[in-house]
């Protein structure tokens, strides 16, 4: 049966609707946003689409943009409604951002390619062989921007991944502005060469389609992958991630919630994080989720054995790729924590999601070599050496309570500590997970 979607966030085309289902046998699909409605064609792909031109956030010229630059939907015919004069001279030279993803040939374990002066960010992803511990080098020009060979760099930039790893650029200041040739090396730690089979690689680029500006405000889809029954306290929680997402300029759209199977219980290695086996097995079961949306995967508890540091929710990476149903793909969340205290939970959860959309601590908490490791953004507060009172080699909250540990990217969640610098919202606002 062929199908229309209807996208308007005020009931502009319930008069059409009403109309289609006297004249047509057509199945009507609906969305109430731009971020929305590209979750819906990516899922349904409707045979014809109505955009109201005017929505808030994203547009229906921001929407017509993205679906014209992906060769899935290039063709689908799509109508604009506006009562502006102006509109289709808008239609024709104006649109905030838009994103491209396609696959790239690792040619002996390297790519390159041109950047635009518009790109926003570029999400690099390569999976192997699961015993593989890989990371990434990148350059531009004779600019070195990414060394993830550097234990500094591995611990706040770019993490090092077992079976799969993730890398976003920019991941500091001095990486702006992007633009030029980019060369990526995939490395193998801590020695060559790889096992036999080669790893596959995935390029995702993000553009801005009118001059090199980060769109100020953007949209965020978000599905729920339930692995256990609804937990009290979820709605709340999800309340107060939107609260503070919505400050730094970023929309959490409406949450979908699907159901899943999944284990009740899912242990973090202590020493391996992500890496976890249980950890990526439990982030498999984003492939039920919205496509075009980030995962939340919902299970009974996370296990943390020998520590006395309690875990409400883990990132797959930093960042974690737009794609769904890999080891990477989407945030896990504890149901036990959302349901001992909702308001702290939503917290912890957008500090995660911070990290999904490419963020790293402020602070980390070991000091390596008597020294901080900080993140590379110019604007962010950072906790010193010095305030390690105790001498015990880290850096908690109490110590930093004067620099950073109000953030919502320090690395030890205090109760309150929301804050975002301009820097931090333009790094989010840069990821691939944003429409």
């Amino acid at each position: 049966m062929p199908s229309i979607l209807l996208v308007d966030d005020s009931g502009l085309f319930r008069g059409i609707a009403e109309k289609i289902e006297r004249r047509t046998r057509c199945q009507l699909l609906a969305a109430i946003s731009g971020g929305e409605a590209l979750a819906v064609v990516r899922r349904d792909r409707p045979d014809l689409i109505f955009l109201d031109a005017e929505m808030k956030g994203m547009t229906g010229f921001d929407v017509c943009r993205v679906l014209k630059a992906d060769s899935h939907f290039s063709r689908t015919p799509i109508v604009l409604l506006s009562d502006r004069p102006d509109a289709a001279e808008e239609s024709l030279h104006s649109s905030d951002h838009t994103w491209i993803e396609g696959d790239r040939v690792w040619d002996d374990w390297k790519i390159g390619f041109p950047l635009p002066a518009n790109a926003l960010s570029v999400t690099v992803s390569a999976t192997g062989a699961a015993t593989e511990v890989m990371s990434f080098q990148v350059w531009n020009g004779e600019r070195v921007l990414v060394d993830g060979t550097s234990p500094e760099t591995s611990l706040n930039r770019v993490l090092r991944g077992r079976g799969m790893a993730v890398g976003g650029i920019p991941s500091s200041s001095a990486a702006l502005p992007l633009g030029g040739d980019l060369r990526v090396e995939l490395q193998r730690l801590p020695a060559p060469p790889f096992e036999s089979r080669s790893p596959s690689g995935r390029v995702w680029l993000k553009v801005a389609m009118n001059g090199p500006a980060v769109p100020a405000i953007q949209e965020l889809p978000i599905t729920v992958v339930l692995a256990t029954a609804p937990p009290p306290g979820l709605d709340q929680a999800m309340a107060e991630l939107r609260r503070i997402w919505r400050a730094a300029g970023i929309e959490v759209l409406p949450t979908m919630q699907v159901q899943a199977s999944g284990p009740p219980v899912v242990t973090v290695d202590p020493q391996l994080g992500s890496d976890s086996p249980m950890v990526g097995e439990a982030l498999l079961l984003s492939k039920g989720a919205a496509p075009g949306s980030l995962a939340l995967v919902v299970v009974g508890d996370l296990a943390l054995p020998g520590s006395d540091l309690g875990l409400w929710a883990l990132s797959g990476s930093i960042p974690v790729p737009p794609i769904l149903g890999t080891t990477r793909s989407g945030v896990l969340v504890s149901a036990a924590f959302l349901q001992r205290d909702a308001t702290l939970s939503g917290q912890i959860l957008a500090h995660e999601v911070g990290h999904a959309l490419g963020l790293f601590h402020t602070t980390e908490r070991p000091l390596i070599d008597g020294q901080p490791i900080h993140d590379q953004l110019d604007d962010t507060p950072a906790c010193p050496a010095g305030a390690d009172r105790d001498q015990d080699g880290f850096l908690d909250g109490g110590e930093c309570a004067q620099h950073d540990a109000g953030n919502l990217m320090f690395w030890g969640t205090v109760r309150g500590a929301t804050t975002l610098t301009p820097g931090q919202a333009e790094m989010a606002r840069r990821s691939a997970l944003v429409r």
